[in-house]
């Protein structure tokens, strides 16, 4: 009888952790649906400081951020490696984080209209995020929680 308390319990909880509602700002909607109007029920999430919207656009994941107050702030596509420049997998290889182990690559596109590479890399708990141009010049670096 425990067993089953315990299960629908658990049940409930999950349904109710699930059902959470996100609040997303008006503008953020509606730039969602003028940039992405074949996407038609996009996954939200929040944060203390942004939104966020992932979905899948013909074969590539996207990711789209807003901020608190629904601007866009960035796009960033999952793309294949065989779209991936060059320069920035030679950069990234004669960088010094070559011997890290790279998690993921993605195409940024920000609010600025400036395009970058992030470069996800892994050393034991380090993560690193490098940003390339198009040419392979390292445009920043963030420290990864």
């Amino acid at each position: 009888m425990r067993k089953i308390v315990f299960s629908l319990m658990m049940i409930a909880v999950s349904h109710i952790s699930n059902a959470q509602v996100i609040k997303i700002p008006d503008a953020a909607k509606r730039h969602f649906a003028e940039t992405f109007p074949d996407v038609k029920d996009p996954k939200w999430s929040n944060n203390i400081s942004s939104y966020t919207s992932e979905f899948k656009d013909h074969d590539y994941v996207k990711v789209v951020g807003y901020t608190v107050d629904g601007k866009w702030n960035y796009t960033e596509t999952h793309i294949p490696d065989s779209m991936i420049p060059h320069d920035v997998k030679e950069s990234f290889a004669k960088s010094k984080y070559r011997d890290w182990k790279i998690k993921s690559i993605v195409q940024v596109q920000t609010s600025k209209m400036e395009k970058s590479y992030r470069v996800e890399a892994v050393k034991g708990i380090q993560k690193k995020y490098v940003f390339y141009d198009k040419d392979g010049v390292t445009v920043k670096e963030n420290i990864g929680l």
